[in-house]
């Protein structure tokens, strides 16, 4: 498991990011791994998609 969020972020990027975002891998079966993302919206900070 690993990931970045914006104020944690040392490139010039870093200014483009709006989320934070996880990175997990998970071994699922012998020598197959799956990759998952996972992109958070702090509640207060940023309106829902859906608003």
């Amino acid at each position: 498991m690993g990931g970045f969020c914006p104020d944690n972020v040392d490139s010039p990027d870093a200014e483009h990011l709006a989320y934070c975002v996880k990175v997990f891998s998970h071994e699922y079966t012998p020598g197959t791994t799956r990759i998952y993302l996972r992109s958070t919206i702090e509640p207060g900070l940023t309106p829902s998609p859906g608003s």
